[in-house]
């Protein structure tokens, strides 16, 4: 996970989904600091994240493609136990910021 994404670090306070009782079972946190965003996906699935070519058939498979065009950084934190939180981080620096970062990414 980037560095300083722990609690104290002047982050706003973590918020949380949990689908964990859900036919998707993951628990969902993001947190905000002033020029950043992060994301976090937990969910039981110990199989790693797949930037997959999706199917006009299918509704699935556009998730990572997403997270990768729109994240700065992106990664997957396995655990012991099977689950895989996946994160992602996205500047803020303003309103555009996210637009405006998948524009750049685009163009190199």
């Amino acid at each position: 996970m980037p560095e300083g994404s722990n609690a104290g670090d002047g982050a706003s306070p973590p918020w949380s989904l949990d689908l964990r009782g859900t036919t998707a079972p993951a628990l969902v946190e993001v947190r905000r600091w002033a020029s950043r965003t992060l994301a976090q996906v937990d969910d039981s699935c110990p199989d790693p994240p797949v930037i997959a070519v999706p199917s006009l058939e299918r509704l699935g498979g556009r998730g990572m493609q997403i997270v990768d065009k729109l994240a700065d950084a992106w990664g997957m934190l396995p655990h012991p136990g099977g689950s895989k939180p996946v994160w992602a981080e996205v500047s803020c620096d303003g309103l555009d910021a996210i637009p405006c970062a998948a524009v750049a990414r685009n163009r190199s």
